[in-house]
C-alpha cells in the first residue's frame, strides 16, 4: 500500500522568505504555490510560517 499525497496552496506569511524543497529551495512566491503537502509542509503551517488558501483562478490570455 502507497502513502497517497495530496496538494495544498499555500503563501509565506507576514512576508517571510520560506524555501520550497520541492524546487530547488527556490522561495515560495509570495502570492502561493500549489505543493505536496509533506512533513515539511505540514510543520511549516504549524509553526505558522505559511498560510493555506484557496488558489486563486488562472488569467486566461486573451486573444
Amino acid at each position: 500500500m502507497t502513502k497517497q499525497l495530496y496538494q495544498i496552496f499555500v503563501k509565506p506569511a507576514d512576508k517571510l522568505i520560506v524555501p520550497n524543497p520541492q524546487n530547488g529551495n527556490k522561495p515560495l512566491a509570495s502570492d502561493g504555490e500549489l505543493v505536496n503537502k509533506d512533513r515539511y509542509f505540514s510543520r511549516r503551517i504549524k509553526d505558522g510560517d505559511v498560510v493555506v488558501t484557496a488558489q486563486k483562478p488562472q488569467k486566461s490570455k486573451a486573444k
